[in-house]
């Protein structure tokens, strides 16, 4: 660890603007937003106020800031006997702290007091790196056209097939414990915070009837488009109803440990909601265990984003991969039609979500659309949530101000049991299909359709490529 700069101050109500004005400066020398100094600033002043309080005498106190694998320490010692501002009543000043991503810890060492503020160094501009690697794939792509298709082939073989295999791979074995503790921790909560309250628990149950409900729209939309033959079911063939019945059956788990090893994220939504709602109204009880879990669900998320930030070089493999390969092309010149389709339909969705969005919120549309470029392109390009789970919680905690607690069980849960871009992928595909091998149609065969589109909706897998296995 290396000393960069060091200062002693006289702690007392008139000097605690100059000490702000310094704090201020050692924060631009990290490179922290202006945003975040304005707010740091004003926290800090308002912890340097109680440290005053605190005494009747004025305090000795020294700003040292040093550099520690990249991020900025910078600690206030100051004298006296033991207090911690950070364990006033009014936890507000903490709460922001930790939304800010900033951690602020308080410890008493060799008679002095030590208040350290952790700033990291700021990160790169994802949307900038996402776009370079978008377009040095299709550049790549059009020079490729005139290498020969034997180097092509090993270029597939050696580096894109197994690095997308192997990157989904691991995506996918993160998947399930996160979904699964990130909301296991949102339903039992933590010591400073209450369970999700009936709000939330609104919101999780008004998802899943919103994308029923985009399905059943779907179906009866595209039914106008593609040259369906409406006609009673064939003769010996197996009952719809009967398989329906079946695939209900199923979703009854039997086994916690297949549920996670075989990747079957209905059934851990259900082991998640079933133990974090008993976990709620235990928790007193076991307040180790709770904290347990969250812990637990903190290595997990961190984890998740440092391997999320792999996804430009995902991109990149794909996108190129896709343009070198001839069976790619082929495919989508044999499926035009519900491309096409598909295309139509999402911006529509798209238009009516952010549209309601700037109503309902009062935001301005163009400002909206500014924040969630970023996540949008990553979900364009890679079509799973997981992949753009780490710029969303950034997006849901800096720029519109969730708390920790809830924008992540939120967004776990949200990716899972509501995907309209999913229903509206099947949908196309079914009537595709219906249509291509004249398969006959009636109201019955809509339903089931519908009910099976959402079910299958809920089992998809919130990785890269997840569609796919559906």
């Amino acid at each position: 660890m290396m000393n960069i700069t060091e200062q002693s101050f006289i702690l007392n109500a008139e000097s605690i603007d100059n000490i702000s004005a310094y704090l201020e400066s050692l924060l631009t020398k990290s490179k922290c937003s202006h945003k975040d100094i304005l707010r740091i600033r004003l926290m800090s002043e308002d912890l340097l106020l109680r440290v005053v309080g605190s005494s009747e005498q004025p305090i000795n106190c020294r700003f040292s800031s040093r550099k520690r694998f990249g991020t900025e320490v910078i600690c206030l010692e100051y004298d006296g006997h033991p207090f911690n501002p950070l364990e006033e009543d009014d936890e507000y000043t903490n709460l922001l702290f930790k939304n800010l991503g900033i951690p602020c810890k308080w410890k008493y060492l060799n008679q002095n007091n030590l208040l350290t503020l952790q700033v990291e160094k700021r990160k790169s501009n994802t949307t900038l790196i996402l776009l370079a690697a978008i377009i040095a794939a299709c550049v790549l792509g059009f020079i490729a056209q005139w290498v020969p298709e034997s180097i092509k082939a090993v270029a597939s073989e050696n580096v894109f097939i197994p690095f997308k295999n192997a990157y989904l791979g691991l995506l996918g074995a993160l998947a399930g414990i996160l979904i699964f503790f990130n909301i296991l921790s949102g339903l039992c909560g933590d010591k400073d915070s209450e369970p999700l309250g009936k709000r939330s628990k609104r919101m999780f149950l008004r998802m899943p009837l919103m994308l029923t409900a985009i399905t059943a729209a779907g179906y009866a939309l595209l039914t106008l488009f593609f040259h369906i033959t409406f006609a009673a079911s064939a003769p010996g063939t197996p009952s719809q109803a009967g398989k329906l019945a079946d695939l209900l059956w199923k979703l009854i788990p039997d086994n916690f440990v297949s549920a996670f090893s075989e990747g079957n994220y209905i059934h851990i939504l259900i082991f998640a909601f079933l133990f974090g709602t008993i976990l709620s109204k235990l928790r007193d009880y076991y307040p180790e265990l709770v904290t347990c879990i969250n812990g637990i669900n903190r290595v997990i998320t961190e984890a998740t984003i440092k391997v999320c930030r792999l996804i430009p070089a995902f991109v990149f493999c794909c996108l190129l991969y896709l343009f070198i390969s001839s069976d790619a092309k082929k495919a989508i010149i044999d499926l035009w039609k519900p491309i096409v389709f598909f295309l139509a339909v999402s911006v529509m969705i798209i238009a009516v979500t952010f549209i309601g969005a700037s109503l309902r919120t009062h935001t301005n549309l163009a400002k909206l659309l500014k924040a969630v470029i970023p996540s949008m392109l990553i979900c364009l390009t890679t079509a799973s949530p997981i992949a753009a789970y780490s710029t969303n919680i950034n997006l849901l905690e800096n720029n519109f101000g969730f708390s920790k607690r809830f924008s992540r069980v939120g967004l776990s849960v949200s990716s899972k049991i509501y995907g309209p871009g999913c229903v509206l992928y099947i949908a196309v595909m079914v009537m595709y299909f219906a249509e291509k091998y004249t398969i006959p149609v009636n109201f019955g065969w809509l339903l089931i359709a519908v009910i099976m589109t959402v079910l299958l909706t809920f089992a998809c897998p919130p990785v890269p490529g997840g569609l796919l296995i559906i």
